[in-house]
Parts: structure tokens; C-alpha cells; sequence
């Protein structure tokens, strides 16, 4: 009996330890931060159809990573404000500050639908759009950007593709155009 109990304690033990080693992670669908006024997270119904089947219905609309270097994880969301007709990318910081609106667009004329979608880029060095030769590069806009930690790759469908990434030196987010 007491060798029963003496295991039941190591196992708790050894989960706890586990839990504070790999960090906690909530089931999938359990992420659910407080969003600005007025602010949803964008649904399958906020996208056309035809750019949901790209994706075999995954949705483009959040990721995370440690974007920031501060060895948290980060969460970056499409957002949408269906009554003024406009969607936004935010980023929700790991360290539980306030959340970032980095870039926010109005929606489809057409359809008012969401046509931009989110993924993740991992670490290294990219092509800019100038760098690719699409215009030529101005004074601040480098051919190739160098990623030392992960960014967010934002897209429009059958448009232009940007990469975000923190900045050490001004502590926000930049963005620069990789394709056109």
C-alpha cells in the first residue's frame, strides 16, 4: 500500500516537474485572450470560399512563436470589426502586456471578406521586394533581411507579402514587402 502511494507521489512529482520544464500549453481551441472593443477573431465565414479551400479549410489566422526574444510565446491574430467594415493584424505578447495592433485594413468592397491570411517564418535570410528587383532599394529598405528570431509572414491573396518582425533598436514591429 504505502508502495503504491510513494509512485502516485512521484508520478505528480515528475508531472509537475514535466509541466515546468515544457511550459503549459491549453488544448487547441483554449487560447482565447482578451481582445480590443469591438474585435473578434476573424471566422471562416469572414473569408471568401475559394481562399479557405487553398488552405483545405484551416484558417489563416493566427500563429505563435516568440517573436519578440523574450523566450515567450507570442500570439499574432487577423482580427475583424465587422460594423466598420475593417480587419487588423494584432499581436497578443507572451509576457501578458496589452495587445499590439500592428497593421489594420479595410475589408473586400466587393464581399467584405477577408482576403490576407498569416503563417509563420522561421529564421534567415530573405529576398526584400527590392532585393528581387521590383523597384529599386531606397536609402532604408534593404535587398535581404536578415532573421535572427521568428516573424510573421502576411499575405494577400493574389497580392503582395509582407514579413513583420520585432525590432531590438526601436521595440516595435517593422514590416518590409517581400514580394509585390
Amino acid at each position: 500500500m504505502f508502495k503504491v502511494q510513494r509512485d502516485k507521489v512521484k508520478l505528480v512529482a515528475i508531472s509537475w516537474v514535466l509541466v515546468l520544464l515544457l511550459g503549459f500549453r491549453p488544448a487547441a481551441g483554449q487560447f482565447k485572450p482578451r481582445l480590443p472593443e469591438g474585435w473578434q477573431v476573424a471566422g471562416k465565414s469572414d473569408y471568401a470560399e475559394e481562399d479557405i479551400r487553398f488552405f483545405n479549410d484551416a484558417l489563416p489566422n493566427h500563429a505563435y512563436a516568440d517573436f519578440d526574444g523574450d523566450d515567450r510565446k507570442d500570439h499574432v491574430l487577423l482580427l475583424i470589426q465587422r460594423e466598420e467594415s475593417r480587419y487588423g493584424l494584432f499581436v497578443v505578447p507572451g509576457s501578458g502586456g496589452r495587445i499590439l495592433k500592428i497593421e489594420e485594413m479595410p475589408l473586400s468592397r466587393r464581399d467584405r471578406k477577408i482576403r490576407a491570411g498569416l503563417s509563420l517564418v522561421k529564421p534567415g535570410l530573405y529576398l526584400t521586394a527590392c532585393g528581387r528587383g521590383f523597384w529599386d532599394c531606397g536609402p532604408d529598405e534593404p535587398a535581404e533581411l536578415e532573421l535572427t528570431r521568428n516573424g510573421i509572414y502576411f499575405f494577400i491573396f493574389e497580392g503582395s507579402c509582407s514579413i513583420y518582425y520585432w525590432n531590438d533598436h526601436t521595440l516595435r514591429y517593422d514590416r518590409i514587402t517581400v514580394s509585390e
